[in-house]
């Protein structure tokens, strides 16, 4: 085989090798299930404390749909429909936007969330606004694993 020959099959084994290499790193990671997490707001009234959130979602082709659940006033929870969402190895976004129905009368709320995740966790920043006054917090959540089946069950 000539020079010239080995150093096209070296090239082309080169640049296959890159490509196969990139395509093994954007398998996508099933993200279906309930994630738990915490928001800390960074700007207006509630700066620097926490809230609890739980996202539900269901990941397809790299789109993400579900609800996201936030607390409200006192012991009460309401969830909003994500309207928008993706999430494609390791970059996450999603919107979330409703009414808060515990509140009269129920402030309109959307909520803006991106970052990034792999199988167990997920963190980034976000915006939430309500009836027009927009907050900005940072968030982090972890998968909760669904229950193992009762013994004897068949699976």
């Amino acid at each position: 085989m000539s020079i010239r020959c080995k150093a096209l099959v070296a090239r082309i084994v080169l640049i296959a090798s890159i490509w196969l290499g990139g395509c093994m790193f954007s398998i996508p990671i099933d993200i279906s299930g309930q994630w738990v997490g915490m928001l800390e707001y960074t700007s207006g009234p509630a700066a620097g404390f926490l809230f609890p959130f739980t996202l539900d979602v269901i990941f397809a082709h790299n789109d993400l749909t579900g609800t996201i659940t936030l607390p409200s006033h006192g012991t009460f929870t309401f969830e909003l429909p994500l309207n928008s969402g993706r999430a494609k190895n390791p970059n996450i976004r999603f919107e979330a936007f409703g009414t808060n129905p515990n509140l009269d009368p129920p402030p309109t709320v959307s909520i803006t969330m991106e970052g990034t995740y792999d199988a167990d966790s997920m963190s980034g920043e976000g915006s939430q606004t309500v009836d027009g006054a927009t907050y900005e917090f940072v968030w982090e959540a972890s998968f909760v694993p669904p229950p193992d089946p009762p013994a004897g069950e068949n699976q």
